[in-house]
């Protein structure tokens, strides 16, 4: 199958489902390439990691920050989780109706984090990073209407984080 060209960057294959291995991502790294702008050595490192070259799995499994948030919840990315995100945070005591959607939420915080540190020179805690999920969590509360105990359960594990 092709590449699906949709927004979050998610590549169908024919067996096993999704892959987010696709480095299509707007790292620093590849805005260069698609604008053949020059973009100097320093500019394709990471914002919070000195002399690490950023990538989609350096920001959002790999980074300090990343790793210290996936860590604080309880989440293992050693088991390879962090290729398949739709088991990221299944040995969580937490309902898996709603996993998805909250391990999402998560990327888009530390996205925004990653985003806060470039463009305002703001660097965010976990628990900051955190707490913008928690906010998230309660603006999307009303589109779970069945599953509302759930995410909640969700929202509560998080809270105890703060």
């Amino acid at each position: 199958m092709t590449p699906n060209k949709g927004v979050h960057n998610i590549r169908i294959v024919k067996k096993g489902g999704p892959s987010t291995k696709s480095e299509r991502g707007r790292t620093s790294k590849n805005i260069s390439k698609e604008s053949k702008l020059p973009i100097t050595v320093e500019d394709s490192y990471c914002a919070l990691c000195p002399s690490v070259e950023e990538t989609a799995d350096h920001i959002f499994f790999e980074c300090a920050l990343a790793h210290r948030t996936w860590e604080c919840l309880g989440v293992d990315l050693a088991g390879g989780s962090c290729r398949h995100p739709w088991l990221m945070g299944r040995e969580l005591p937490l309902p898996p109706s709603v996993q998805y959607d909250v391990v999402l939420l998560i990327f888009w915080q530390l996205w925004k984090a990653r985003n806060a540190v470039i463009f305002d020179q703001e660097q965010r805690s976990v628990r900051r990073v955190l707490r913008h999920v928690v906010d998230d969590m309660e603006n999307w509360r009303s589109r779970y209407k069945q599953h509302q105990e759930h995410w909640l359960a969700w929202n509560s594990y998080f809270s105890t984080f703060l």
